[in-house]
């Protein structure tokens, strides 16, 4: 069952704990279930030697076992193993009440806590087995470890195979190779530094996105997934806020005309929206009215979503919600680690994430970035922009007649865009906004949303 010498056998063994009448006419009765670990079939040779060299790599195991009906986990632990092993066996406690269950196995190689493969299984824990006796399954794993690696698939979710994908740093070729049968790419050891991603799309197709933009630093496993759809791409986008007043359908009416945007809104009422219903979406356009409790909740959600791929456009009054505004608020948790300005609490205005007086479009420090294209004048007469500094990792496009940011961003490792507006979006009166402010969201949400959503 073991492909070359090489590639180890991990032995799970599933001891089943039952009292004297239960497992077997003697009472406790241990199974042990034998994975013969290996590529599958149909992988390129450089993800196979990747995956060979890996194993040799690996002090770490994370075995876990659920039940493939309900998911839930009936066992799992994680083992310091002495690298370089032909065999490992990781040993667990089951109640005989499992016995007949279809179980899905899952074993992760991790070296000093990174991971370099993962695969699982499916078996049916069955009595009558022993460790004389094996139950043998061949368990897959994929290759995980540092590299940028993705799927190319179809509009159903199918990988594609034969594609042509493209890897660049700057304006300079830095690989290509050509997708799997189940149309994942892989490119090994890439230098430090920006790059982009970007297929060639099947003919009739549209590549959604066209390119990723990511960035490489030592050590990092970087995932990214594309679509070849038989339709124009577009952007889904979530209008999410939550406070004293629901805004967000006049929001999302700021995008009714936009070009290949398609809006959904979600009020926070009693509960979250959670990174299932987030992950749908390209971009999340969060933005608040009023303080309220359950922003810390919100905030972590939207960095998970952002972990997987997703792209936030945060506007007003979101700093005054912040965790180093000058407001009682409980802050946004995680997703404060990521965003491009900070509440301006100490500075030349101390106005701790809001402000109410008159603001003009001032300094255009970027005149060509997409964010800031079609923008010549914006005045927030009665306010309603952000008291805000801006993070060393933001990059300012635009700022006020103040010296406060108007506009910024970050890019994260994985090409996620995160955006900042220092403007409330649901501002509905000519007396409080005007100048080309619908520009200026459209611009935000169709650069963030151009980065690609979620990973599959």
């Amino acid at each position: 069952m073991r492909r070359p010498t090489r590639l180890p056998a991990l032995l799970v063994a599933l001891a089943l704990s039952a009292c004297a009448d239960g497992v077997g006419p003697n009472g406790p009765e241990a199974l042990q279930v034998q994975f013969s670990v290996q590529p599958p079939a149909g992988v390129s040779a450089e993800e196979t030697q990747a995956i060979d060299n890996a194993f040799d790599l690996v002090d770490t195991y994370r075995v876990t076992v659920r039940d493939s009906v309900t998911g839930s986990v009936i066992a799992a632990d994680t083992v310091s193993v002495t690298p370089g092993g032909d065999e490992y066996r990781f040993d667990f406690t089951l109640s005989p009440d499992v016995l007949g269950l279809a179980v899905e196995v899952t074993v992760v190689g991790l070296d000093g806590g990174v991971e370099l493969y993962r695969g699982s299984d499916y078996t049916r824990i069955q009595a009558g087995s022993s460790t004389t006796n094996p139950v043998p399954v061949v368990l897959a794993v994929r290759y995980t470890g540092p590299g940028i690696r993705g799927t190319v698939a179809n509009d159903n979710g199918a990988g594609l195979s034969g594609v042509t994908v493209n890897l660049f740093q700057g304006a300079s070729p830095a690989g290509t190779v050509v997708t799997e049968d189940d149309g994942t790419y892989l490119f090994l050891s890439p230098s430090t530094g920006p790059h982009t991603v970007e297929p060639s799309p099947p003919g009739g197709t549209f590549l959604c996105p066209g390119t990723r933009d990511l960035t490489v630093v030592a050590g990092s496993a970087i995932v990214a997934d594309f679509t070849a759809s038989s339709t124009p791409c577009q952007i889904d986008l979530l209008v999410l806020s939550g406070g004293d007043e629901d805004n967000t359908a006049y929001v999302a009416n700021l995008f009714a005309s936009s070009p290949g945007v398609v809006t959904d809104t979600y009020f926070y009422v009693n509960q979250a929206p959670g990174l299932s219903t987030l992950r749908q979406y390209d971009v999340v356009l969060l933005f608040n009215n009023g303080i309220f409790d359950e922003t810390t909740l919100l905030g972590n959600q939207l960095r998970e979503y952002v972990a997987v791929g997703g792209n936030v456009v945060i506007g007003s009054f979101y700093w005054q919600a912040r965790g180093d505004s000058q407001f009682p608020t409980p802050g946004w948790g995680n997703l404060e680690s990521v965003d491009p300005f900070l509440a301006d609490t100490v500075g030349f205005t101390q106005r701790g994430g809001a402000t109410y007086s008159a603001n003009d479009l001032g300094t255009i420090a970027l005149p060509s970035h997409p964010l800031i294209q079609g923008v010549s004048s914006l005045v927030s007469l009665a306010g309603f922009s952000a008291g805000v500094l801006a993070k060393v990792e933001a990059t300012v496009v635009a700022s006020w007649t103040d010296g406060a940011p108007l506009v910024g961003y970050r890019v994260l490792e994985g090409g996620q865009r995160i955006v900042a507006v220092s403007l409330f979006p649901a501002a509905d009166d000519p007396t409080q906004v005007n100048g080309d402010v619908q520009v200026l969201w459209e611009n935000a949400i169709t650069w963030a949303g151009n980065a690609g959503g979620p990973i599959q």
